[in-house]
């Protein structure tokens, strides 16, 4: 029998009986769209959270963190680690206590005092406005607060920002220095003077304007550029993050400091433990969705055993006619492999109208709760297609068992059938 008239044979099968075609390719395609929906649920939220803890600068990142009272991050360490191949910049981070005042409202905090160019490997984004820059002349533009900062002063994001995202409070920030001892340089009245006042205040300039949040809402802390300080006095640095070219300089950056002792994180440590994580939430929700596949493909497979029955005096003809034990399992397979590619299809779609329903009424939801639209589900082509192959493959092995069993039929016997 010529190849065209099995896909013949198959396709008026499916005109013959249009119900159950279309209920057997309905369960495949709830099956195929609910692995789609849900795998595709666990890649967007993958890449929603990756998206917010890495850019391609922090990846290629680390921060170096001082112990404190054991080991300090000085100038000297920070012009070692400048030198180290493959280093593209290092910038220290000044840790110091403070008080910020706002109207008649004040309270205590930690102070973080950066470069500009801190930021541009920062691994979050802001969750409101923006970071610090600079200007060719090294005006900065203003001042970051945690969301805490935001609470102590009963502020909302809207009293802080207007609708252009503009600044609209300004900060008063006052610096407390510990004086820096250095016993052989002291004489006797220094010493005494140290011990009863061993802080030393600096007062800013000028108030700073709020230009970004960051989203923490249980730790009091701000940064300011370090052009807004007029002087540093501390001979070390709590924090430095070192920027590279590539990760095997990264990784050799990494080794340098740790050898010193001083403690090392990576942005990209946390990258490897999240996707991590997220396979195997990816392979959890697939075979839930899997189980939904097997519950489809056993009703195909039924679908395909009583077609069996309902065809055996065809089968007997088509024999009878010359029709070869190839052509008549080549008939069944064909037949439940399109049943299967069809309800890849349906179910490719039905997963994408289901996913976009549900990120569509999940932003709905959150707008009306003040929180941001976001994008729930990631397809990646080469899933789309994977899924696509796997429900042909899903359709042809349910075919297996009645093509085998079809072929076997004597054609007399099946030509008695009734």
């Amino acid at each position: 029998m010529k190849f065209q008239y099995t896909f013949y044979f198959a396709f008026k099968m499916f005109q013959t009986n249009k119900l159950r075609t279309f209920l057997t390719v309905l369960g495949i395609s709830i099956g195929i769209g609910t692995i789609l929906f849900l795998v595709s649920l666990g890649y967007g939220l993958q890449a929603l959270l990756l998206d917010r803890i890495a850019s391609k600068g922090a990846l290629l990142s680390i921060d170096v963190k001082s112990k404190e009272d054991l080991l300090f991050i000085t100038d000297e360490v920070i012009e070692e680690t400048k030198k180290l191949p493959g280093v593209e910049s290092v910038v220290p981070v000044a840790t110091t206590k403070g008080l910020i005042k706002l109207d008649d409202v004040q309270g205590g905090t930690v102070v973080n005092i950066v470069d500009p160019a801190y930021f541009d490997y920062f691994p979050t984004k802001p969750e409101a406005g923006e970071y610090i820059t600079a200007d060719a002349e090294g005006n900065t533009n203003g001042i970051v607060v945690s969301e805490a900062i935001l609470k102590l002063f009963d502020l909302k994001l809207a009293d802080v920002f207007d609708e252009n995202n503009n600044p609209l409070k300004t900060i008063d920030v006052v610096l407390f220095w510990e004086k820096q001892k250095d016993p052989e340089a002291l004489e006797a009245e220094d010493e005494i003077i140290l011990q009863s006042s061993n802080i030393v205040p600096a007062f800013l300039e000028k108030p700073l304007p709020i230009i970004g949040v960051i989203k923490d809402p249980i730790v009091t802390y701000v940064y300011i550029a370090r052009q807004d300080v007029t002087e540093i006095l501390t001979e070390s640095y709590s924090e430095m993050k070192v920027k590279t070219v590539d990760d095997l300089s990264r990784e050799a950056a990494r080794n340098f400091a740790l050898e010193r002792g001083f403690d090392v994180t990576a942005v990209v440590d946390t990258l490897t433990q999240t996707t991590r994580i997220f396979r195997i939430i990816q392979i959890t929700l697939g075979i839930f969705g899997l189980v939904a596949l097997i519950v489809s493909a056993i009703g195909m497979f039924n679908t395909m055993t009583i077609a069996l029955l309902e065809r055996t005096r065809e089968i007997g003809i088509i024999k009878s006619l010359g029709a070869k034990r190839i052509d008549v399992s080549n008939l069944f397979l064909i037949e439940s492999g399109l049943l299967g590619l069809l309800g890849g299809i349906g179910g490719i779609l039905f997963g994408y109208i289901l996913g976009f329903v549900f990120n569509v009424g999940l932003n709905i939801l959150a707008s009306f709760l003040g929180g941001e639209a976001v994008k729930l589900f990631e397809r990646p082509l080469w899933f789309i297609a994977t899924i696509f192959v796997f429900s042909g493959i899903v359709g042809f092995t349910t075919g297996i068992y009645p093509a085998i069993r079809a072929s076997k039929l004597n054609a007399l016997d099946a030509l008695r059938y009734k």
